[in-house]
Parts: structure tokens; sequence; C-alpha cells
């Protein structure tokens, strides 16, 4: 896949901009993501701030009369947006690509770290034994990579637009996903999952739903204008547009999430 730097930039800057009143699930995106961090005070300590309650203490000669500041580091979360990017989305890819930045510029502002991957499948055929044996393989699109900033991604994001190839090996591509996100030390762990679930195996999504349980990873599939996406998953919502991420719906669907 090669895409012009500049069409890539232009690209970027059009679905960035996108003017979406989401105000309301940016919010509640942040309190799924992030455990408010814990302030506290420890008495009876023998140096910090001193503790006026601690003074009868040191009437009776005791020094354990100051207090210190305690802070508990916020829970934080591991997301991963997977992006279909089989032939059966060529139509629906600008959107896609709109819909992952936005959920992107939620998870900068949320401070949380995310990866977004972009996946395909080809057919190979090879004979054996007098018969022909056909094999699926994925390939992975290095969208965003973990610990790099949505502003340094711009051309590879830009570029979500025109990925669309191939079949869908979703078995594979959500294995993989699964995988690398089980991986994440974060304690909690989210995969959102964009796709129009064309042709998707039901059992074969049951299977990895109950496995990503097994492993710490909640399924969040959301469907571009898709209804075939609450078929297949457990958790998930279908969107006609990206101003969808600003409704009712999808905030429901984030609630799951907890």
């Amino acid at each position: 896949m090669r895409v012009h730097k500049l069409a890539a930039e232009l690209s970027f800057k059009n679905s960035y901009t996108t003017d979406l009143s989401i105000g309301a699930t940016q919010s509640m995106l942040s309190k799924v993501l992030r455990s408010a961090d814990l302030v506290g005070w420890s008495r009876r300590e023998e140096s910090g701030r001193l503790d006026r309650k601690g003074l009868t203490r040191y009437a009776t000669g005791s020094t354990a009369v100051f207090s210190r500041r305690e802070i508990k580091e916020a829970e934080r979360a591991s997301v991963y947006i997977l992006v279909d990017c089989s032939g059966s989305m060529y139509n629906m890819m600008g959107r896609a690509q709109t819909l992952t930045i936005q959920l992107a510029k939620m998870l900068e502002k949320a401070k949380v770290n995310y990866a977004v991957r972009g996946f395909y499948g080809h057919t190979d055929a090879s004979i054996e034994s007098n018969e022909v044996i056909f094999r699926e393989e994925v390939t992975q699109i290095q969208f965003k990579n973990w610990n790099e900033s949505l502003a340094k991604a711009n051309l590879k994001m830009g570029s979500i637009h025109s990925a669309a190839c191939g079949s869908t090996p979703e078995y594979s591509g959500l294995y993989c996903a699964i995988e690398e996100l089980s991986k994440r030390p974060d304690p909690k762990k989210v995969l959102f999952f964009l796709t129009d679930a064309d042709g998707f195996d039901v059992e074969n999504i049951q299977h990895l739903e109950d496995l990503a349980e097994k492993l710490g990873v909640k399924i969040v599939a959301v469907g571009i204008d898709s209804p075939d996406v609450t078929r297949a998953f457990k958790q998930a919502v279908n969107v006609r547009d990206v101003s969808d991420l600003g409704g009712a719906s999808f905030r429901a669907l984030l609630k799951t999430v907890r």
C-alpha cells in the first residue's frame, strides 16, 4: 500500500477536525478506562506536614506528630483499535478512518496507552497428495504503535481510508489482536473492533469472545452501517456514521466495559 504524503496529511486533518458533539462520550470513556487517583493522608509520621490533631501526642513526648500526603496511581488501561481492512470494507473505509481517529483523540485525552492495527487476508493454493489445499494468511497493518503519539502517526492514520483489500480472515485477525493485547501489563484491556462483520462465522466469534474473557480482554465491536455486527458479537453497536459516537447507544455500550 502506497499513499502520497500530502494526501495522507490532508486526509488525516479532515478526519481529525470533524466536528462532533462527543463531550458526554469522552467523559464516559475516561471513566471506564481510568480509575480516579486516590489521595489521602498518612498520620502519626515523624516527618512531613505538622498534624494539629497530633499535638496532644507531642505533649506526652511523642515525635510522631506529622502527616504525609499519599497518592495511589490510577488504574490504567491498554486499548487496541482493530480495523477490518478487507475488500468488503472498501466503501466504508473513509468512515472507518474518521471513526478510528476520533476514538484515538478521545483515548489520548483519557491518557491511556493504545495501538491501532488493520488486517486483511489473502489465500494461497497448493497441491498436496493430488488435492488442492487453500490456506488463508493474515496481514497486519501497523497504523499506530504503543507509546506512539497520534501526531507522530498522522501519515499512517491518514492512510486508513485506502487500505481495503483482500479477504477477511476474521478469526486470525481477532486472535492476533487478543493475543497481543493480553500481554500488556495494564490491568484493564479493551479491544475496539471496527468491521462490517460480513460473512462472519458466529460460532468462531463466540469462541474468540470466550478466549478473550479468559485472558482479561473485553471486545467492543463497532459495526459501520452493518446490523450483522450485533448478531455476531455480544457487546456491539451499529453506527451509520461517525456522529453516532456521541449517541446514547454508543455510550451504553461503553458502560459494559466496566
